[in-house]
């Protein structure tokens, strides 16, 4: 039986497309009935200038013409993961307007609120249509649409005044229009008032808001971590599944949908603080992309790619223990443990060195495509600097790579600790599901790489350092995953205590208003900050945070650092409603380069570890 043919797993599946969402990848203004893909989408025309906004998607890079800027900005609001409410702003051409959802039954209700209208009139555009190839048509009937599918009929409606017929709008198929000049709602089934739409919608937001109050003071934590996950959550039709791809541009943009695997599982993560059913897709839907490889991909997009020669930071276990814990489903444990104890097993014959350290690589490899076998790996330094998660890290510039063991030649402090902190989640998972043999092979696995991460300690430095495979010579790039050897819970008071004060609290290396750089402040590389060469990632200091949990000595860093990443991810989400892909170390900001996704959901994990923290104390 594949990973997610299993009938616990399809339920969930069937949960998720049981109503109305904000599915369609295309645009987050387009409201989808999930059990027949009936879609109403709406668009703004213009006068002005005859502009059209078709669709509409949070964080689109920024153009502009002779007449100001040419792309919509979107203000996400607050968006509940089962779609019951949503809320988005949009600043489109002098336009400025909010839309707001809810669902009753089968029947979906959309608020368009105009704040701000330019000085020739602007029509609001609803067009219906059924998405995904699904069997459906819709007509005009008088002043309404009405839909048909092999499941319903359904009466589209709207209060307002219809605009003028315009042919130049580029739509196909049937639409309603309106003036925007007033509160306008569209909405299915009978006939009801405008004033009790908005109360149905402002009662839905009230339950929505007050559902948080359970949360005290991380309650604005919580809301930016379902805001983000929800409206970054699409349907794949191609597999018939919902899972929340990295985000919606980048999907778009990669044939439907792209899902990184330390991304996802830490999507998984922080899902399951509210929505079990998106934390398990997410989980299952990266997880089962190993079946063929025995290890989980670096990367998978929906035209058909897959990084089938490298994996990504070893995170999976640590998710599943944790689901498990909130859960206690012992069926989904059962089901997803055997693939990361396969993972587990891979990294250990792929990527030990023969003296028990751990090199990141990339595997030589041949995959069939349609007629013939073509070579897909990259087999080379840069693809094992994907392998690491951080792509272009100085921490990998000019060192050679071993094309006889498909290893960077580099042995890795931040992988080492990971295999460890990876073998301790599936050692206590197997002591839950009562696997003895398997409890014994990950003990021995964690003291063998125990001893081997101690060789790479630097007594001189004060840190464990990377060091060539090849010259034996430590590698003074330092890079926060350095703090990844802090998974060894056997590592001395004396050495975590020096690696704090020398360098976390340093300065000249990873300390400072912003942190954790990914590299040190004092690296030639730190100037740039483009991307892993200098700028912060949220992913690394959700793990440097853990890997200092393991150390009481280790509170002041700890604790730093939960709120330094708090604040640094309140500033662009109070400005701009922005989750940056990653931020610049010296000014905090993620907009400074177009390199930086503006919602991109592990940039959450910024504020996840306040919650973390709180749970597990």
């Amino acid at each position: 039986m594949r990973i997610d043919e299993s009938k616990e797993y399809l339920t969930i599946q069937k949960n998720l497309t049981r109503s109305w969402n904000t599915y369609n990848n295309y645009s987050i203004l387009s409201h989808v009935r999930m059990s027949d893909g009936l879609a109403l989408s709406i668009s703004v025309k213009e006068y002005k200038y005859g502009r059209f906004l078709c669709d509409a998607l949070i964080g689109r890079k920024l153009k502009k013409d002779y007449y100001g800027e040419t792309e919509e900005i979107v203000y996400p609001g607050l968006h509940s993961y089962n779609g019951k409410y949503t809320e988005a702003a949009i600043r489109w051409r002098g336009i400025e307007f909010t839309v707001e959802s809810t669902f009753d039954g089968d029947d979906i209700y959309i608020l368009i609120s105009p704040k701000k209208l330019p000085q020739t009139d602007a029509m609001l555009v609803l067009k219906a249509d059924f998405l995904w190839n699904r069997n459906g048509y819709v007509y005009h009937e008088s002043s309404s649409l009405v839909s048909h599918s092999e499941y319903s009929e359904t009466h589209i409606r709207a209060n307002g005044k219809e605009s003028a017929h315009d042919y130049n709008i580029p739509l196909t198929g049937a639409f309603m229009t309106r003036v925007l000049d007033e509160d306008i709602v569209f909405y299915t089934g009978k006939e009801k008032t405008i004033e009790e739409i908005k109360k149905l919608i402002r009662d839905n937001r009230r339950e929505f808001e007050d559902s948080f109050d359970k949360y005290g003071e991380l309650k604005d934590i919580y809301k930016i971590l379902e805001t983000n996950i929800s409206w970054n959550t699409t349907y794949d039709a191609r597999n018939d599944r919902v899972a929340t791809p990295t985000s919606r541009i980048w999907s778009i943009e990669s044939g439907g949908y792209v899902m990184y695997c330390w991304d996802s599982y830490f999507c998984s993560l922080m899902a399951g603080l509210g929505s079990k059913d998106i934390a398990y897709a997410n989980f299952v839907e990266i997880t089962k992309e190993s079946e063929s490889l025995g290890f989980v991909p670096n990367v998978t997009w929906g035209n058909g790619f897959k990084s089938v020669d490298r994996s990504q930071p070893p995170v999976g276990s640590f998710v599943l223990l944790n689901l498990y814990k909130k859960y206690r489903d012992e069926w989904f444990l059962k089901l997803l443990y055997p693939y990361m104890k396969k993972w587990n097993d891979w990294f250990y014959a792929n990527r030990r060195n023969p003296n028990g350290t751990f090199s990141w690589g990339s595997n030589k490899r041949n995959v069939f495509y349609g007629t013939k076998w073509e070579y897909a790996g990259v087999n080379d330094t840069y693809g094992a600097a994907l392998e690491s998660g951080m792509d272009n890290s100085p921490m990998y510039d000019d060192i050679p790579f071993d094309k006889d063991r498909n290893v960077i030649l580099l042995e890795d402090v931040g992988l080492t600790g990971l295999f460890i902190f990876d073998s301790n989640s599936l050692m206590e998972i197997a002591s839950i599901l009562n696997y003895a043999e398997d409890v014994s092979v990950f003990k021995s696995r964690i003291e063998e790489t125990s001893k081997a991460l101690d060789t790479l300690w630097s007594e001189e430095d004060g840190i464990y350092l990377n060091r060539r495979y090849d010259t034996k010579e430590f590698s003074h790039r330092l890079s926060p995953t350095l703090f990844y050897s802090l998974f060894d819970k056997n590592i001395s008071k004396e050495r975590a205590l020096r690696m704090m004060n020398e360098h976390y609290f340093n300065k000249d290396e990873f300390h400072g208003e912003y942190v954790i750089p990914t590299i040190s402040r004092n690296d030639s590389a730190f100037s740039e900050q483009y991307y892993w060469r200098g700028r912060i990632w949220a992913p690394v200091n959700f793990l440097v945070y853990l890997a200092f949990r393991n150390h009481e000595e280790l509170s002041d860093a700890k604790n730093d650092l939960i709120e330094k990443s708090y604040k640094l991810l309140m500033k662009e989400w109070n400005e701009n409603r922005h989750v940056h892909e990653n931020y610049n170390a010296n000014t905090g900001e993620g907009c400074d380069v177009e390199s930086s996704d503006r919602f991109y959901h592990w940039g959450a994990l910024l504020g996840f570890m306040k919650i973390f923290e709180e749970k597990n104390n």
